[in-house]
């Protein structure tokens, strides 16, 4: 018997959704091992860079918490099937920087709304003040 008869080839979850390797090492020995990278689920890494990018402020982070979460649900569902995708890492860190920047531009908008309201009650009450000084102006 020869070594190939002997010894049936590992069948990996990834080989069952037609994965190609990623490399082919061949170590001194004369037996060929496949290296095979799981493939990393696309919306957790578009959430991330939604996250971390402010293309268009608050909707990229909105989209950034959306893509989270479909990419978190989507690799919980494919390992429900037996198939192992990767990006977990990256879906939680395009949730947590989606929240902290959205919750930052909130804040901001917040500041300009009560520095605005500040400065339209201050407005308001100096033209009161200053009607008298243009009437005695207007009066020479």
């Amino acid at each position: 018997m020869s070594e190939s008869q002997d010894i049936p080839p590992p069948v990996t979850a990834l080989e069952r959704v037609n994965v190609a390797p990623v490399a082919i090492a061949r170590p001194v020995g004369g037996s060929s091992h496949q290296i095979v990278v799981a493939p990393r689920e696309g919306c957790s890494v578009a959430s991330a860079v939604c996250g971390l990018t402010a293309i268009v402020p608050m909707i990229s982070q909105l989209a950034g918490l959306g893509l989270g979460v479909a990419g978190l649900i989507r690799i919980r569902r494919a390992r429900r099937r037996g198939v192992h995708l990767r990006g977990t890492g990256w879906a939680v860190a395009g949730l947590c920087s989606s929240g902290l920047v959205l919750a930052c531009w909130i804040a901001v908008f917040a500041i300009f709304l009560v520095v605005g309201a500040t400065f339209a009650k201050t407005a308001g009450g100096l033209q009161s003040a200053l009607q008298p000084i243009q009437a005695i102006e207007n009066i020479k």
